[in-house]
């Protein structure tokens, strides 16, 4: 299975990864912020 990716694959791959990450933290940072104001 590793074998068959290309590099463009596995760009790919880093990129959803990394937007994910972004995603969750743009999520949760703003949760604990008010979580602390309240």
């Amino acid at each position: 299975m590793l074998h068959h990716y290309s590099p463009r694959d596995q760009i790919l791959n880093v990129v959803t990864l990394s937007a994910l990450l972004l995603v969750s933290l743009a999520l949760f940072l703003p949760l604990r912020s008010a979580d602390r104001r309240a």
